[in-house]
Parts: structure tokens; sequence; C-alpha cells
């Protein structure tokens, strides 16, 4: 179910795929539907590419890749290097460890776009040291309690990352995103999404020590 495409070698799990010494950097792998019960280090510059790829996540989308948290059992992609891609999956009931996320970055050149988180302690968890994007994400209902938890999108430190044409809601406990006063956010940009049915009690985008970048077309 799970193939890299540049070795045409198939796995059972995501992690095997990347685990294997014959996956290499700028590799390609696919994951067939189906449900992957597993936390996935990505420590190569890979593409791995879920059943929906290409298609944003509040769109018209058939059988879904699944990553799943087993009732915050563990989190979902923790990506520790550059120029990793995450693209057409659902990601849902992740959490807990020191990684708490459906998906988390704390390198560059990382894109995560046309993905459905649900029902994470943290949809995403960026800590981008460099250029990163966020787009095309639907983040619904990421509610799990913990650290800073029961949040869509969040940031304790980041460097030019980008979040555009997202879609936010369903956020109960908290604030939908939130880019926090602990540390610095640089050349942040936060343009073209759309945040509805959100916690009336909390900020929809709390924002804290921010320098450079735009909030722009925002709904």
């Amino acid at each position: 179910p799970v193939h890299n495409t540049n070795t045409v070698l198939n796995y059972c799990t995501i992690q095997a795929a990347i685990n294997d010494p014959l996956t290499l950097n700028g590799h390609t792998i696919t994951v067939d539907a189906g449900t992957y019960d597993e936390q996935v280090t990505v420590n190569k510059s890979l593409t791995i590419k879920g059943a929906n790829t290409g298609i944003a996540g509040n769109g018209v989308r058939g059988a879904e890749s699944i990553l799943e948290g087993n009732n915050e059992a563990h989190a979902g992609f923790v990506i520790t290097t550059t120029n990793v891609t995450i693209d057409g999956f659902k990601v849902q009931n992740c959490g807990n460890g020191l990684y708490e996320s459906g998906i988390y970055t704390n390198s560059s050149g990382t894109i995560i776009k046309n993905n459905i988180l649900f029902n994470n302690e943290k949809g995403v968890y960026a800590s981008n040291t460099g250029a990163c994007t966020v787009e095309y994400n639907l983040f619904d209902g990421n509610n799990r309690t913990g650290p800073a938890g029961g949040i869509s999108l969040y940031s304790f430190t980041s460097n030019a990352l980008s979040v555009l044409n997202n879609e936010f809601k369903n956020q109960t406990i908290n604030a939908a995103v939130l880019f926090d006063g602990g540390a610095s956010h640089t050349n942040l940009t936060f343009n073209y999404n759309y945040l509805h049915n959100n916690d009336p009690g909390s900020s929809c985008v709390y924002v804290a020590k921010v320098t450079g970048g735009e909030f722009a077309n925002n709904y």
C-alpha cells in the first residue's frame, strides 16, 4: 500500500519506505487509501503523497490515506529535515509526546498542502527555521487537550512561514490559530484563509512578536 515511485519498491508502512536505505533524498513516496497507525519521522528530503494529492482539504475528495494517531497515542508526521512535502492526507487523532500534533516541522522547505487535519491536539505545529508553506488544508475540530492544545495551527517560533488558502473550523476550546509570544516570528504571511464556526470565547487568530510579513484577504 506504500510505494517508492523511484525504486518501484513497495512497503507495508510509510516509515518502512522512508527508512529503506534505497530511499534517497528527492524520491517520491505514494501512499494508497487506507489507515496507517504510526508516527512517521521524515528525516529525508522526500515528497510524500496521499490518495488525495492535488485536491484541497475542503475539496471533493475520494477515499483517504489516513495517518491515525490512535486516540492521541502518538504524533503524525514529524519532519526533521529540509525540503519535505506532505500532500493529500487525512491526519487525525494525533498528539502527546514531544511533537503533540498531526504534522510537526522544525526545518525549512516544508510544504504541507491539500490535507485534512482532524481531531488532533495541534493540527499543524510549525517551528520552521526557514521558508515553509501551509496551504489548501482543511483544519477541522482539532480539539484534543494538551500543552497549548486544542488548536488548529500553532507556532512557538517561525521564520518565513506562509499560511495560505486554508479553512479553519470547529475549534471549541482555544484559538483557531496561535502564533505564540514566547519567541519571535519573522516574515510571517497569513493570507486568503477562511475561519468560521470557532470558539467565540477565544481569539480567532492570536498573534504576538511578529516582525515583517503580511496578514491580508482573510475571511
